[in-house]
């Protein structure tokens, strides 16, 4: 019986999930997609899957890989960062913020 209590607290105490009020936790997985701001959960351990976007400023380098022609038809090459904060996610949006955060390598995901 005691075997069983410290099992379930450690399953407890590993599925539980914090999220501070500054980052963004996305639980994919078995269940519904959850999105988690300043707020607690629990996950399945193994089964289901927590990303972290942060909600402060987020760079991405911007790079053509063609010349880009200006309106006196000379042709550039353009290399640029672009920086954007996420104040909230709206619940049509999750998925594709999401999507392209974890799916773009060139993220800066340095606070």
């Amino acid at each position: 019986m005691a075997v069983l209590i410290i099992v379930l607290v450690l399953f407890f105490g590993i599925s539980y999930v914090k999220a501070p009020p500054d980052t963004a936790f996305i639980i994919t997985g078995l269940r519904k997609q959850m999105t988690l701001i300043g707020k607690t959960g629990f996950r399945i351990p193994r089964l289901e899957r927590v990303d972290k976007i942060p909600l402060n400023l987020i760079q991405v380098d911007i790079k053509t890989a063609s010349a880009v022609p200006t309106k006196e038809f000379i042709n550039i090459f353009v290399d640029g960062v672009l920086a954007r904060v996420i104040r909230e996610i709206n619940e049509s949006d999750r998925l594709n913020v999401w999507e392209k955060y974890v799916n773009n390598e060139s993220v800066d995901r340095k606070k």
